[in-house]
């Protein structure tokens, strides 16, 4: 929605031409400006509607301001772009186009998409959530019951008027729901929080995992170790047996069960191929702080030569030759990784203690949450 269509352009103008004078002294008396050079009295159905859009996009920057997770974060932000063009469609709905909506069915559709990918990571409801659990799911809480305000006055508005897009009132009814998901989403994340450490081999992932789950108290998983002790089988040998599809697949079923059956804090130290899959990545996001450890090609070469477990726990993933796969694995890689890291550190010169202690804390590691989500 970078460009804005007449409906919205009408209403910015009108908004811009005010915004040069903070005070007008034009609203004294209760009544306010209209597209197009009206004047309607402040608690018009129209200005109530688009005053409660207004506090929802408020709500909704209060929440985004938490800077929680990506997913979450780019979503948030777009939700309170997109509903610039809801006012605007109010604004202007008796002048619109009827061939033109400035929310269409696309951005309801995306709404039903952005539910499905927080929902499936989710445990199911077994319970009313009372909001609350913690500080910050609370205000996507909020959010939902603005939204919902926002709703029932439209609702009211759009008894009289019969020209605006048949997709606002779906609009914001799927995004309440999108609101439920996401506050669900936060508060099962704050209640057992994870870190989740990516990166390609021999980044110091498993090592960096235990100092920091030992200075934390927390549990420490390696997947690879708990994909080989669930198979009987070395890394290695199920690649050699069953190939990378079926190792993914077990990869991907490992994570998903540690991450979304967990009842406690976890520190997770993942296989450098992880990130690969698209649901994995939003798994990762959706659950923990992910921190990506990064080295040069030659330093990730000297370290698998060195170690004595390469055989068995690193199986070669191309024909090439082992310092040519790394180089060309971590570029192909690297996007992958990049979108998903809240933190990058480079492990090239300091000690797995040290990069331990430079992990940043988030703020809602630090909090308590109840479970209830």
């Amino acid at each position: 929605m970078k460009k804005l269509d007449r409906a919205a352009v009408c209403a910015r103008g009108s908004v811009f031409r005010m915004m040069r004078n903070i005070f007008t002294r034009t609203g004294d008396a209760g009544e306010t400006s209209a597209y197009p050079n009206l004047r309607i009295s402040k608690d018009h159905p129209r200005i109530e509607v688009c005053g409660e859009i207004d506090e929802l996009s408020v709500v909704l920057g209060w929440a985004r301001s938490l800077n929680f997770d990506p997913f979450v974060t780019e979503t948030t932000l777009r939700i309170q772009q997109e509903l610039i063009h809801v006012m605007s469609e109010i604004a202007c709905v008796q002048n619109r186009n009827n061939d033109i909506a400035t929310i269409r069915a696309e951005h309801v559709k995306q709404l039903e998409t952005d539910i499905t990918v927080l929902d499936r990571n989710l445990p199911p409801l077994s319970e009313f959530v009372i909001p609350g659990s913690d500080p910050f799911s609370v205000r996507f809480h909020h959010a939902r019951t603005v939204c919902r305000r926002a709703e029932r006055r439209l609702v009211t508005f759009l008894r009289t008027e019969t020209n605006a897009s048949p997709f606002l009132l779906a609009y914001l009814n799927r995004l309440s729901d999108l609101l439920f998901v996401m506050a669900r989403s936060v508060a099962q994340k704050v209640a057992f929080p994870c870190l989740i450490l990516i990166g390609y081999r021999a980044t110091g992932k498993t090592t960096v995992a235990q100092h920091f789950a030992a200075k934390q108290g927390w549990p420490v998983v390696d997947s690879d170790a708990e994909v080989a002790s669930r198979t009987g089988k070395t890394i290695t040998d199920i690649f050699a047996q069953d190939g990378e599809e079926a190792f993914r697949a077990l990869e991907s079923q490992v994570l998903r069960d540690l991450l979304l059956s967990r009842k406690t804090p976890l520190v997770l130290s993942t296989g450098g191929g992880a990130v690969l899959c698209d649901k994995n990545r939003a798994l990762f996001r959706q659950s923990g702080h992910v921190v990506w450890l990064t080295a040069s090609p030659e330093t990730i070469l000297g370290r698998i030569q060195a170690d004595s477990q390469t055989k068995s726990l690193r199986p070669g993933l191309t024909a090439l030759p082992l310092a040519e796969e790394i180089v060309s694995l971590l570029k192909a890689r690297h996007d992958c990784y990049e979108k998903v890291a809240n933190q990058i550190i480079d492990t090239e010169t300091e000690s797995p203690q040290s990069i331990a202690e430079k992990i940043a804390i988030p703020q809602w590691f630090q909090q308590s949450g109840t479970g209830n989500f």
